[in-house]
C-alpha cells in the first residue's frame, strides 16, 4: 500500500483513463496515440516540427522544466478523473 502522496507518475498504462503525456521519438516509428485518446493532454517529442499545427501542448524531450510545470498543472483529483472517464466514454463508438 502506498502512503499518503501528493503526486504519482506512472509509465505505460496506455489504455487507462487518466491525464497522459505522450512521449514520441522520431527514430522509433510508432504511431501516435493522441489522435484517438482524449486523455492525452500533451506530447513530448524530439521531432517538434510535425506538431506545429496541432491543438495540443507540445514539448521538447529535454524541456524538463516546461514538462514538470505541465504535469503539475494537469495533476488530477479523483473527481476530475471521473469527469475525464465520462468524456472518453462519450468518444468511444456505441456498442450494440
Amino acid at each position: 500500500r502506498m502512503a499518503q502522496v501528493d503526486l504519482v507518475l506512472v509509465e505505460g498504462w496506455k489504455f487507462s483513463v487518466m491525464a497522459k503525456l505522450e512521449v514520441h521519438r522520431g527514430a522509433v516509428n510508432n504511431s501516435l496515440r493522441y489522435r484517438g485518446d482524449a486523455s492525452i493532454m500533451g506530447i513530448a517529442s524530439d521531432t517538434l516540427k510535425q506538431f506545429a499545427d496541432k491543438k495540443i501542448a507540445v514539448f521538447g524531450l529535454n524541456d524538463v522544466s516546461a514538462i514538470a510545470d505541465f504535469v503539475l498543472k494537469h495533476a488530477q483529483t479523483p473527481a476530475q478523473i471521473e469527469t475525464l472517464e465520462s468524456k472518453v466514454a462519450q468518444m468511444q463508438p456505441q456498442q450494440q
